[in-house]
């Protein structure tokens, strides 16, 4: 499936940050930490998140999406 996700990136030059939109193609079953991992992989090497378990357990991947609190490894695309 095709995704597009809006990801808020900092600026080392400007000090600034900047809203940078990506799309990638992921499988029926990924999750947004799977899509993550696409992006660093094939995309944008300097893509930096936290994660670790990947089993909903330790909470490290918790991040904002659409302005609520998610857990990267358990929100589904």
């Amino acid at each position: 499936m095709d995704v597009a996700l809006k990801i808020w990136r900092y600026n080392p030059q400007s000090g600034e940050r900047e809203l940078k939109r990506y799309e990638v193609d992921a499988p029926e079953w990924a999750c947004l930490l799977d899509v993550l991992d696409i992006i660093k992989d094939r995309v944008d090497g300097t893509l930096a998140y936290r994660k670790s378990c990947r089993m909903m357990i330790c909470g490290s991947c918790g991040m904002r999406m659409d302005g609520r609190s998610i857990v990267g490894c358990k929100e589904r695309m």
